[in-house]
């Protein structure tokens, strides 16, 4: 029993990681879109 739970509190955890990892991913592409936009602007 406590071996399923630790594994799925691991899992949930992983989970986590991965959505903030792509989260970052997202926020970098908008960060250098914005850029180049700028650049095109000036």
């Amino acid at each position: 029993m406590v071996c399923g739970k630790s594994r799925d509190k691991k899992e949930k955890r992983t989970m986590r990681v991965h959505d903030a990892r792509h989260q970052c991913i997202l926020l970098e592409k908008c960060l250098s879109l914005v850029h180049q936009a700028v650049k095109a602007s000036s």
